[in-house]
């Protein structure tokens, strides 16, 4: 999921999570957001476990999500 698409990008994932179904969250363009972007309404509101972060363009800036380095950013 886009991590600045705000409501809609929780609303895709409702409508995805309805339809389909899926056990954890990838969100991708997480740099671009100071805060993250939506990654907190997604995990309150889908119940779902946020795995990887994007951080960059390529697969290689794929990074395990981590707790820890979120909140820091979050309140930096």
């Amino acid at each position: 999921l886009d991590s600045l698409g705000g409501n809609d990008t929780l609303e895709q994932a409702k409508y995805f999570e309805n339809n389909v179904g899926f056990d954890i969250v990838i969100l991708t363009k997480v740099d671009a957001d100071v805060k993250g972007g939506i990654v907190l309404s997604l995990a309150y509101e889908l119940n779902k476990p946020v795995a990887y972060l994007g951080i960059g363009q390529s697969y290689e800036d794929l990074t395990p999500f981590d707790p820890n380095w979120f909140i820091q950013r979050l309140f930096s």
